[in-house]
């Protein structure tokens, strides 16, 4: 099971941002674990990965321009969400593997769309195996098996959500203002 609380504001400055979606995580985190006798205590991964040392719920938390994505699982999750614009040619051919690529070029009305598609799903699912960026984007291929099988992408109003993982599904969406 998946929840994800998706974070719309306006004006914030990215350091008011973070510190609002911090609290949205913890007070999910709280009501999900009520009887934790303990302070929630986060820990970081070998590259950087938070996680919760003292419960079995899993995380992951994406920021994009006026929002900010929070999911939360019962097991290991990857998200990130981006806001649907203008895309980056110059970065689907330094990020992109040639596969990627081709699917990208395919359609060229819906060249954005699928940048941010093949975007937020390469990033979900290194934010999954930990790795991050510390892994180069061009080593991963999102189309391939089985890494595609454990992706899920959606759009919300302006805005294009993955999430990667074994068991996210079902997944309820909540929006929030901050």
């Amino acid at each position: 099971m998946t929840e994800l609380w998706i974070c719309r504001h306006n004006g914030l400055s990215f350091e008011q941002e973070r510190t609002q979606a911090r609290e949205v995580l913890k007070n999910a985190l709280a009501e999900r674990i009520p009887h934790c006798p303990e302070p929630l205590l986060f820990e970081y991964g070998k590259y950087g990965k938070p996680y919760l040392k003292n419960a079995a719920w899993h995380f992951s938390v994406s920021y994009t321009h006026g929002v900010c994505l929070i999911a939360l699982s019962d097991g290991e999750i990857g998200a990130d969400i981006e806001r649907l614009r203008a895309a980056k040619p110059h970065v689907a051919s330094r990020c992109f593997t040639d596969s990627e690529n081709r699917y990208l070029y395919q359609d060229m009305t819906l060249f954005d769309k699928r940048f941010y598609e093949l975007w937020t799903q390469k990033e979900a699912y290194l934010k999954y195996t930990g790795e991050g960026f510390y892994r180069s984007p061009k080593s991963v291929d999102v189309l391939s098996q089985p890494i595609c099988e454990c992706l899920y992408t959606f759009a919300n109003n302006d805005a294009i959500i993955s999430l990667c993982g074994r068991s996210i599904h079902p997944v309820s969406v909540y929006q929030v203002s901050l």
